[in-house]
């Protein structure tokens, strides 16, 4: 697959691509180390919720496409369950492509069944290895259905929809069943399934409100488990401080718009992610003013990590400093 995926990259505008197979995540990929760390998780989620909606409403996408100022995001359908991404500039030459992948797609099937029986095979070879240790104890649907740890179970179910929307059963289904796989079905492990739960949900606010929901019912549930415990309510916390609105000057406010369109054209699809990231940890640093731009540029380059392309970046925003 790797090959394929390397007649790709070499076509104009591409900067990188992989192959993403429903339940295992990325079967192949070719992209910069940037890209893998910053957009890769973000995708795959996506990705993984548009299969989930296809799939509950009856439709199959067989193409999508994903235009910003200087960037593009190409996703192609190779058969129901596994999808190719070509990532690449706003000057991507999408016909081109197209043919491209046409040429390589009985060649992406084969490749993509493959790894299917690879991974298949490592499954069953797993599940005997661990049906060989299963001992007695609590089922994920016992557990769910009555017991101590069930109200903290409905109460995930209910804020996930509130969260995510109409997927929400889905994905908490996903992530319930691969948490029992993990270890045993415990209060205690509760925890570990609110963080599996964050990472879709992938908003703060969200995030933040989802975990302040559960977290009284663990604390019951894990209580509850401990019958010569003493059972005492958490104590309640102190509301955060309303954060102060940062005021900027007009002229503060272009220069940062200029520096982001030049980021933007270095990096791709995730400058805004990192743009947003890096623009906060420098105005909770100090004050936004234009004597402290050059530490917000120096964030920036840390997240490029090309001297060629931080080279480029400074130049063109040279006249914004």
């Amino acid at each position: 697959m790797f090959e394929q995926l390397q007649e790709i990259n070499a076509l104009q505008g591409v900067t990188g691509t992989f192959v993403y197979m429903k339940g295992t995540g990325i079967a192949s990929l070719k992209l910069p180390q940037i890209l893998q760390e910053k957009t890769i998780p973000y995708l795959n989620r996506y990705l993984a919720r548009t299969q989930q909606i296809n799939q509950a409403v009856g439709l199959q996408v067989k193409e999508m496409e994903i235009r910003l100022e200087n960037a593009a995001v190409l996703i192609k359908t190779i058969d129901p369950g596994a999808s190719l991404v070509v990532i690449g500039s706003g000057a991507l030459n999408v016909p081109l492509i197209n043919v491209t992948i046409e040429m390589l797609l009985d060649e992406f099937k084969e490749e993509v069944a493959k790894a299917r029986k690879s991974r298949l095979a490592a499954a069953q070879e797993k599940t005997a290895a661990e049906a060989a240790l299963v001992t007695k104890g609590t089922t994920l649907a016992q557990a769910m259905q009555e017991g101590p740890m069930a109200p903290a179970f409905r109460a995930m179910k209910v804020s996930l929809a509130g969260a995510v929307g109409p997927v929400s059963g889905m994905i908490f289904n996903d992530a319930a069943e691969n948490w029992a796989k993990a270890g045993p079905v415990q209060a205690e492990r509760l925890q570990e399934l609110v963080d599996a739960l964050c990472i879709e949900i992938g908003e703060p606010g969200l995030e933040t409100q989802f975990r302040q929901k559960i977290k009284p019912l663990i604390i019951q549930a894990i209580a509850a488990g401990k019958p010569d415990a003493v059972k005492q309510q958490p104590p309640p916390q102190a509301r955060p401080a309303a954060e102060t609105p940062v005021m900027m000057d007009p002229g503060m406010k272009a220069s940062l718009q200029g520096i982001q369109k030049a980021f933007t054209r270095i990096v791709g699809p995730v400058a805004d992610m990192l743009m947003r990231e890096a623009t906060g940890r420098w105005q909770k640093s100090g004050p936004p003013t234009r004597q402290r731009l050059a530490g917000l540029i120096d964030m920036l380059c840390q997240e490029i990590g090309d001297p060629r392309m931080e080279t480029d970046f400074r130049d063109q925003i040279k006249s914004l400093l």
